[in-house]
């Protein structure tokens, strides 16, 4: 999803089907777009747009929907930001 915003609801229910990660409080990640939240208009803003990310945050894409992940890195590491890759 590449949309300019999110209410908490789409982005809750895009979290809930497994379609983002919310990394911290504030940061959630989809596989194709960055979100950040605003307390002021209460709604996910697009921060970053043309993402392909494949692991983040403990999370990792099987080809439909973020799962858990168990690597050894994310085992060790609370909060982890890897294999994301920024296209124009």
């Amino acid at each position: 999803m590449n949309a300019p915003t999110l209410t908490t609801d789409q982005a809750k229910a895009l979290y809930t089907k497994g379609l983002a990660i919310l990394d911290g409080t504030f940061n959630l990640t989809t596989r194709t777009a960055s979100y950040l939240f605003n307390p002021n208009t209460q709604l996910y803003e697009l921060e970053l747009n043309g993402l392909r990310v494949q692991h983040q945050a403990g999370a990792r894409w099987n080809g439909t929907r973020f799962i858990r992940c168990a690597c050894d890195w994310c085992s060790r590491a609370h909060r982890r930001d890897a294999l994301v890759d920024v296209h124009p």
